[in-house]
């Protein structure tokens, strides 16, 4: 292959003497363009521009045209069917067809990046724009300023990317409804917002609203997140907003326990000097977060009842308590029955004694970590770890891992820990029983007598039969061991042997307990419609390994459909068109209208159950109904977001109907 490239760039730099030479030529590059698409770049000027040789190129790479001959960069015919397939090398193409509206028309239609490389008359081109930001609404950053002051354009390329209003200009981003849509979208789009609108009440509410966390009223205007009246109806929507609030109101002690009282886990670091030292404010704060603890104020922080409050919340404020009360065994065993793992911050005191040790481990096992060598010794708090967590046994001494006890109670609680003492362990039965009792796959790490121990292995594979692949082979070729196994993890099938794998009565049983086992089945029990039948019931997802014959199956789909709704594009043409099955499909999952046969897709029920799961759904909904006023707003009435997807006259009439019932 490697002498086929090089020949293809010798002989096409030759001078092409006859129509049989450049035939061979051509042959020759349109076999190394398969390898590689790097041998258009070295073609010769005739062959870069042989449409056969750059569509061949832009089928490996789409990216390949940028290596094509001028002439055909400037052949329209060729570019007006490139850009259909590869709209981006509108980049590429001559700088007449760049300004060609047929072209790019339907290159931004495919993409609408594409409107970057069209030329500037045509980017400021009202009607290309639309068609560019409804396909890819981020193409917006590469509209002209007047189209920034487009309405229609930006509410469409908003209603999808509400960060995007920050492109648009002073006057929409001066407009209240479209801002209020914004903001119900993605409420930090209020950033972007006009000064005015920031100081709208119900403006900046609806964002708090719709807020995931308190940082958007940081957006809000000075004057509104300077007003204590204000700042309260937030705060009984978004209690963890008083964290950016003015620093006005951060000695405001009402607000303050307002928040807090409401559940705000922040706050406490930007109030006031006075409000740290304010015990019931203080307390407030700790109760809801104990780590707010590390912003007390000097006077309070040898106070007992605050540091109880906050190590009872949360363990880890130990790290920030007075370290008074990292020696005080009421504030430390508090700490450590909230959170094990807090005893790394308590005193050396604290973690020496034994009743804060064993509170700690008892809580979360791997605290033992913590506890350096003073208790290496001690089975007391390694089995109380180990019966916690069984992966505890990791920080027991070498010495207690030995121990049979202690082993026993790691592999009871997690069996895999199995492969931490499978030297000293691994052929005691006892042990290894425990283990695969509690999690199967430690067989692997039993000895190779145990892993031929039936009785292991039985114990095993009913905990998961997919550990039958660490058996001995002779359980594999076993019937009683394999369906055990498949009834327990239908995967242990690929294990099985040949002549097992060909058994009716394992198939049925792995497909009982996985249907999408049948991936694995023969060709012969793939055609098995009862065997499909029972994969289907058990694991909708099934029907992508049947043969295509039962795609046409209704009962078979139906069971499919019913647990999975994206199955619904696997079904037969006529099966898309059934409308029992595409109603099941929608009433679970919307979006499957997408595959739904035309005539489904004008069903008014049909398409109204879909959009009532899902507002996108409505995208795919036939052109009629999308311009069908009294089925529009039934549905906008059910879920306004479909109006995303209808043409912006009818968007706004609805808009404004829907506001009337509103104020009704």
């Amino acid at each position: 292959m490697h002498q086929l490239f090089q020949r293809c760039n010798d002989e096409a730099r030759l001078p092409l003497k006859t129509q049989l030479e450049y035939a061979v030529q051509k042959r020759d590059l349109l076999v190394a363009l398969r390898i590689n698409t790097a041998a258009l770049e070295t073609a010769s000027e005739d062959l870069r521009n042989d449409p056969d040789v750059v569509w061949c190129a832009m089928n490996r790479f789409n990216t390949s045209f940028r290596h094509a001959g001028d002439a055909i960069k400037a052949n329209r015919e060729f570019v007006l069917r490139a850009v259909k397939v590869a709209p981006m090398i509108l980049q590429h193409v001559h700088e007449d067809l760049k300004n060609d509206r047929e072209v790019v028309q339907a290159a931004v239609s495919r993409n609408g990046f594409a409107i970057e490389f069209a030329d500037p008359q045509l980017q400021g081109d009202r009607e290309i724009a639309l068609i560019a930001v409804k396909n890819a609404g981020q193409a917006f950053v590469h509209l002209p300023e007047p189209l920034r002051d487009d309405r229609e354009i930006v509410w469409t390329v908003v209603e999808f990317y509400p960060l995007m209003l920050h492109l648009a200009s002073d006057r929409l981003k001066n407009d209240r409804q479209l801002v209020l849509m914004a903001v119900e979208l993605d409420s930090n789009t209020l950033l972007n917002a006009s000064e005015e609108l920031r100081s709208d009440e119900e403006v900046v509410l609806k964002a708090m609203q719709f807020s995931r966390d308190g940082w958007t009223l940081a957006h809000a205007s000075e004057a509104l997140r300077s007003n204590p009246e204000f700042v309260s109806r937030v705060l009984q929507l978004m209690p963890s907003a008083i964290e950016f609030a003015h620093t006005t109101l951060m000695n405001n002690k009402e607000l303050m326990l307002l928040a807090f009282n409401n559940g705000s886990e922040h706050g406490f670091n930007v109030a006031s000097d006075d409000l740290k030292n304010d015990e019931e404010v203080a307390l407030a704060a700790v109760k809801n977060s104990g780590i707010s603890i590390q912003y007390l104020g000097d006077t309070l922080k040898k106070n007992k009842a605050i540091a109880l409050a906050a190590v009872m919340q949360n363990g880890y404020a130990l790290e920030f308590v007075d370290d008074v009360f990292k020696n005080d065994e009421e504030v430390v065993l508090a700490a450590v029955q909230q959170n094990g793992e807090a005893l790394k911050f308590a005193s050396v005191q604290m973690k020496v004694n034994k009743r804060i040790a064993l509170a700690a481990v008892q809580k979360d096992g791997a605290a033992l970590r913590h506890l350096g060598n003073w208790f290496e010794h001690d089975k007391d708090l390694a089995l109380a770890a180990v019966r916690q967590n069984g992966y505890a046994l990791a920080h027991v001494s070498h010495e207690l891992q030995k121990d049979e006890q202690v082993a026993l109670a790691a592999v009871q609680k997690n069996g895999y820990v199995l492969h931490m003492v499978k030297a000293t362990h691994g052929s005691n039965k006892a042990i290894v029983l425990a283990a695969v009792k509690n999690c199967g796959n430690a067989l692997q790490f039993a000895s190779e007598d145990l892993k031929n121990d039936p009785e292991v292995v039985w114990a095993a594979i009913e905990n998961d039969g997919n550990v039958l692949n660490s058996a001995g082979n002779q359980y594999k070729e076993n019937k009683a061991f394999a369906l055990k196994a498949v009834s327990n993890g239908a995967m242990a099938y690929q294990s099985l042997s040949e002549a097992l794998q060909l058994d009716k009565e394992i198939a049925m049983a792995a497909i009982l307990h996985q249907g999408n086992v049948l991936r694995f089945f023969n060709q012969q029990f793939k055609a098995d419609r009862k065997f499909v039948v029972v994969a289907v019931q058990n694991d909708g997802l099934a029907v992508h390994h049947v043969a295509s014959r039962f795609l046409d199956d209704k009962e078979i789909m139906r069971s499919a459909i019913q647990q999975f709704a994206t199955t619904l594009f696997k079904a037969s043409e006529r099966l898309k068109n059934d409308r029992e099955l595409v109603m099941i499909a929608v009433q679970s999952s919307g979006r499957e209208l997408e595959h739904a046969s035309d005539s489904l897709k004008h069903d008014e029920g049909i398409v109204f159950a879909a959009v009532q799961n899902d507002s996108y759904a409505m995208k795919f909904a036939s052109d009629a109904l999308k311009t069908n006023r009294n089925f529009v707003l039934r549905a906008a009435q059910a879920d306004p977001k479909i109006l995303r997807y209808v043409d912006y006259p009818m968007k706004m009439e609805i808009l404004v109907q829907l506001q009337q019932q509103a104020n009704e």
